[in-house]
């Protein structure tokens, strides 16, 4: 194979000819036939499968099931974390660990003694009000702008998926 220089092209006249020719291995030659085959086989075959995921993808968030599923999954995990706040009432005091939910019940005025039942009632409305501004928020954004909304709401429904687990089988089970 003759070089570059016996030929008369310098190496930047040779990268320019590649580049405008768009040569790549496939089309210089450098792989046996056998190995092209496959390459462009495989090639193909992870752009279809893209371009599948992408159809996919593109066809449930542009659904209303995945707005409502979205919905669903928060509204249904704030109502089991409201039902678990009334059940075990009594000893929130021992079992609440969020510093703010622990404010907004009064927990900290209360004596440590076992069986005194804090007032929710404050608490509760907080709870109900917050639910309801962050089901509409995601509601709105994903109808606002779905391509924000939508991995918004992904995240806020496996935070409240995550939270149920902890709920049911976390630290104070």
């Amino acid at each position: 194979m003759p070089q570059l220089a016996e030929l008369g092209v310098t190496p930047e006249q040779s990268i320019r000819n590649l580049r405008e020719q768009k040569m790549n291995a496939l089309e210089i030659g450098l792989f046996q036939p056998w190995m092209k085959r496959q390459v462009e086989q495989l090639g193909a075959m992870s752009r279809a499968v893209a371009m599948k995921i992408k159809e996919l993808y593109d066809r449930w968030h542009s659904t209303q099931f995945s707005s409502v599923c979205y919905l669903m999954i928060v509204a249904i995990v704030a109502v089991y974390d409201t039902i678990m706040t009334v059940t075990y009432a009594a000893s929130l005091q021992f079992m609440e660990e969020n510093p703010i939910g622990r404010w907004l019940m009064g927990l900290h005025n209360l004596s440590r003694s076992f069986g005194q039942t804090p007032d929710l009632s404050f608490f509760l409305t907080m709870k109900v009000l917050g639910t309801v501004l962050v089901l509409a928020a995601m509601y709105f954004l994903i109808r606002w702008r779905a391509r924000i909304g939508n991995p918004v709401s992904i995240g806020v429904s496996s935070f409240q998926i995550f939270l149920a687990f902890y709920l049911t089988f976390g630290a104070n089970s």
